[in-house]
């Protein structure tokens, strides 16, 4: 890659100090123009201007010039269609002075000869080109503005020449390349057009840097079949494609800002080793797309305010670093898709971030837990993470999983994502207590097998996108399935699961839905083990409280009632709180509520319903887990003193006994 950027970096030296002798000479031949005319007067039988404009043509004054001349063309509009054949300057008095108007037909200023330059023109209403430049080099067409034709300027089978300062407007394509290498396109303004700004083909070794583009509904930059070509310090705006390389090799993208396009601000398709390096890209449909190539290193993008951020398609082996991208709505901010492995093998660090968190994009990681910073999540050819208590909001994918195997996802928000959870060719991975919102795909699932989905919440979400492969959607009864938020059915026998299945397809269904949202609260942890209380209503639920030193009682909030009765289905563990015999009592404000109860041999569900809609909910039982470490204390305390005890009479025993054997020893003889 250095190696790249030095032969660039050369090259773009060699280029620009030619471009200022070249300069140069267009400066002398103005200076001598001007001369010429302000003489002029002075000269009793001169001719002025316009007699010389009536007395010859642009191309008579071109065939009588001799390689090296300048020609200096005054002011006027000239009808003419020119071809330069030798290596001359062809200078005119400036932009809206010397005018060469076409006619609607042909090449308008036609250059066949190396070392031309042209200069100082508006050439206008070409048929074809307004300067064709054919199979020739070391040309200057600058300081030139050309419009209301096919192509500006148009360069074939020609290299070293340099395209700079001009003004384009009102053309099908402005700047053209085919088959050219070593050209210089910089400084140009194009606005207005109709086509590709700058188009280029089969050409290599081309530098396009500086160029102010916008207002045209095709591409600002246009790459195809190039090699070792940069775009650098360009403004793209307002364009449909901002910058796209096409079939090309060894590319650079770099210092460009590139702003309101659609759908794409840099895109790379079915090409290879490009560097996109320092763009800022902002209010575009889709900000960077790498599809369908590989070896591509994207790195210092600023990306902010796109509707997308990055994509990767179906391209491996790319290298992603310190991009920063930021308030991507409402596709996301980060994407990768594929289909075979290979696909999905890139190396992106958390030196990239998504509004302001890190990126985790691990591949073949295994037996590791996913830090609490995430802000975007990639496991590819994975297996035995744990991935638990993340935000993970406004990407392409909430969560990714390409050909990984066993994890645990865990209490996420998955939500306002283009795809919330997204899972191909990955196989035995649980998703548990999940809250999936408001994401355009809820789950995208293909060739993936044998997953298991119980007690998340799918809210809002139009469409799931599940392949036929069998998967688990609920833990039987009384544990439930999953809250659909647009499930229907009804709940006759008041336990708060939907009296028949949530069908997805075929091989998929949740067979015990259920009908209000889940709420998980942590209730605290003792010895060891971390305990849950779970909520499912109706209701908003908020203000979890639960504290063993104040009693046997847990309470929270319900508000926002969604019908016109509420409900709440609360599973308690039987080692955080019980009530003997089922003596539960439960309250709302002054109202006594009376439970529905069922077992299993872990937990308590409570399911109970009330017609106020807020309130605070109160539920106690007789005995509440503190009691368990106070029993503990006096069992070790009473297993501590008649340890002492008995320690304290094995000592006298074993010392009774060493005296008496020692006496008995000293009485025998030596």
């Amino acid at each position: 890659m250095m190696q790249k950027m030095a032969t660039n970096s050369s090259r773009l030296i060699l280029i620009k100090l030619k471009l200022l002798i070249q300069s140069r000479r267009i400066a002398l031949s103005l200076l001598v123009f001007s001369c010429f005319f302000a003489l002029i007067p002075a000269c009793a039988n001169a001719k002025s201007p316009s007699e010389i404009a009536a007395s010859f043509t642009i191309q008579e004054l071109i065939n009588s010039a001799n390689p090296g001349d300048t020609i200096l063309v005054p002011n006027g509009t000239h009808y003419e269609h020119v071809v330069v054949n030798k290596s001359i300057n062809l200078i005119g008095a400036g932009w809206n002075k010397t005018v060469i108007d076409g006619s609607g037909v042909g090449d308008v200023i036609k250059v066949t000869a190396n070392n031309t330059i042209v200069s100082g023109f508006t050439i206008q209403n070409a048929g074809y080109s307004g300067i064709r430049v054919y199979n020739c080099s070391y040309g200057n067409f600058t300081l030139n503005s050309i419009r209301e034709s096919n192509y500006g300027i148009k360069i074939d089978d020609s290299y070293f020449n340099i395209i700079a300062q001009n003004n384009l407007t009102q053309n099908n394509v402005p700047i053209a390349l085919r088959q050219s290498d070593s050209n210089l396109i910089k400084g140009n303004l194009l606005y207005h057009n109709f086509g590709q700004a700058v188009s280029t083909y089969n050409s290599r070794d081309n530098i396009i840097e500086n160029n102010d583009i916008g207002d045209n509904p095709a591409h600002g930059v246009y790459l195809e079949n190039c090699k070792n070509s940069t775009v650098a310090s360009n403004k793209v705006t307002y364009v449909c494609f901002g910058i796209w390389i096409h079939l090309s090799q060894n590319c650079t993208v770099k210092a460009n800002k590139v702003a309101s396009t659609g759908p794409w601000g840099i895109i790379t398709t079915q090409s290879n080793s490009t560097l996109v390096r320092s763009n800022i890209l902002f209010d575009n449909e889709i900000a960077m797309q790498i599809s369908l190539g590989n070896d591509n290193t994207i790195i210092e993008n600023n990306i902010t305010g796109n509707k997308l951020g990055i994509y990767i398609d179906h391209s491996p082996s790319n290298i992603l670093k310190d991009n920063v991208i930021a308030e991507s709505w409402p596709h996301g901010s980060f994407g990768v898709a594929g289909s075979a492995l290979r696909d999905f093998m890139n190396n992106v660090d958390t030196s990239n971030t998504v509004d302001g968190k890190p990126i985790y994009y691990w591949v073949n990681r295994h037996d590791c837990e996913v830090p609490a910073d995430a802000g975007y999540l990639a496991l590819v050819n994975c297996s035995n993470i744990i991935a638990s208590d993340l935000n993970m909001s406004d990407n392409y994918q909430g969560v990714m999983l390409a050909f990984s195997n066993h994890v645990l996802l865990k209490n996420l928000n998955l939500s306002t994502n283009f795809t919330g959870l997204w899972i191909v060719n990955s196989n035995n991975n649980t998703v548990h207590a999940c809250t999936l919102k408001n994401n355009v795909n809820g789950i995208y699932m293909k060739n993936s097998s044998y997953n298991t989905f119980i007690h998340n919440n799918f809210i809002g979400e139009w469409l799931l996108d599940i392949s036929e492969n069998v998967n688990f959607w609920d833990n039987g009864y009384p544990s439930g399935g999953n809250y659909w938020s647009d499930y229907s059915g009804s709940d006759n026998n008041s336990d708060g699961i939907g009296d028949i299945p949530k069908t997805i397809n075929t091989l998929n269904r949740d067979n015990y839905p259920f009908k209000g949202a889940i709420y998980t609260f942590k209730a605290g942890e003792w010895n060891g083990t971390t305990y849950h209380v779970q909520i499912i209503s109706n209701s908003t639920i908020s203000g979890f409280g639960f504290d063993p030193d104040e009693g046997a009682r847990i309470r929270f909030n319900v508000s926002e009632l969604f019908g016109s009765a509420g409900f709440c289905r609360v599973v308690i563990p039987k080692q955080l709180l019980w009530a003997l015999n089922d003596q539960w009592m439960i309250t709302i404000g002054d109202q006594q509520i009376q439970p529905t109860i069922t077992s299993s041999a872990d937990s308590t569900y409570l399911y109970f319903t009330y017609s106020q809609h807020s309130g605070t909910i109160l539920i106690e039982g007789t005995g509440a887990i503190a009691e368990f470490p106070i029993l503990s204390a006096l069992l070790f305390m009473l297993s501590t003193v008649l340890g002492v005890t008995l320690v304290r009479y094995l000592i006298r025993r074993t010392r009774s006994f060493s005296n008496s054997s020692f006496l008995e020893t000293a009485r025998q003889p030596c």
